[in-house]
């Protein structure tokens, strides 16, 4: 086990912050907040709205299992170009190589946050399926399962790329890392505030719930593995089990479920992110991660402690 984590935090903290000690015009004016979230952001919605318009003009033409193929391959390629980007980004703007996205390892790391993801999910709805609050009514064809897994998967790419690699390195640099955890995970919630369905209850798990995450991407200090995380809790709660995702419930699921219980239990209309079975196993998890995290020594001392330290 020991050995496994020393693999997943092999990328350092240090690794990720700017690296150049001289230092262009632009690059001071890019390293404040504004500016780098703007540029990051060019960075994804660039490829974005480039597929996009593929999508619009080329594969609105086609139907059937041709289009399935054709839109799977433009998410594969906006992808690609995000990386592209933000290697460029890192290597022009940060001085430094974006290890972050970097491949060894890669496949281990997303293949076990995928895991881990799934494996809570599956879980939450085994413990609701055992008490009668979640029923199978029928099924749809398993090709839906192949365009819910590229939708939700790349979403999940978009939102940590923005909360974790944008958002929380800049929060790191000058907070620290536990600071960093709980402001992005106020972020995460106040993010979600316009979806179906919400309350303030809704909220706050939502925030309790982003520690998981946060603490994925501490210990490995990487995209895949927290990516991983998302990107199964997400597709598997929604496109495999039909549970609303965060209050949401418009895309394609391979189970059509019955859900009937407490909503404390259930989630109620806005999924099973809202229930306290998830809230407790996220909290758990995010515990788990965050200690072998310390043990690994990937937490950042904010600004006025470092001073402290040197002084």
């Amino acid at each position: 086990m020991n050995h496994f984590i020393e693999k997943l935090s092999n990328t350092k903290a240090s690794d990720e912050f700017n690296q150049s000690l001289k230092q262009t015009k632009f690059q001071k004016f890019s390293s404040y907040l504004i500016v780098r979230m703007v540029l990051i952001g060019l960075a994804v919605l660039i490829p974005v709205a480039f597929t996009n318009v593929l999508s619009i003009y080329v594969i609105d033409r086609f139907t059937g299992v041709t289009e399935t193929i054709l839109d799977g391959l433009r998410h594969l390629l906006s992808i690609i170009l995000i990386f592209m980007a933000y290697r460029f980004y890192c290597r022009k703007i940060e001085n430094r190589e974006a290890k972050e996205f970097s491949l060894p390892r890669s496949f281990l790391e997303l293949f076990s946050g995928s895991f881990v993801g799934g494996f809570l999910v599956a879980l939450i709805v085994a413990v609701l399926a055992l008490n009668g609050m979640y029923q199978i009514i029928s099924l749809k064809p398993a090709s839906v399962l192949v365009k819910g897994f590229y939708i939700f998967y790349t979403g999940a790419l978009f939102q940590e790329i923005f909360f974790r690699l944008v958002l929380f390195k800049i929060i790191e640099e000058k907070l620290g890392t536990w600071l960093a955890i709980t402001a992005v995970a106020l972020i995460f919630a106040l993010a979600h505030v316009t979806n179906p369905n919400t309350t303030l209850m809704t909220s706050i798990y939502m925030f309790l719930s982003d520690f998981l995450f946060g603490a994925g991407f501490v210990l490995t200090r990487r995209i895949w593995f927290v990516w991983g995380m998302h990107g199964a809790w997400n597709f598997i709660q929604d496109g495999v089990f039909g549970m609303s995702n965060s209050g949401i419930d418009q895309f394609p699921s391979w189970i059509i479920p019955k859900v009937q219980g407490p909503v404390w239990l259930t989630g109620g209309a806005y999924g099973i992110e809202a229930s306290v079975t998830s809230l407790v196993l996220s909290i758990m998890g995010g515990i788990i991660l965050l200690k072998y995290a310390v043990q690994s020594k990937q937490m950042v001392l904010p600004v006025w402690k470092k001073y402290d330290a040197q002084s």
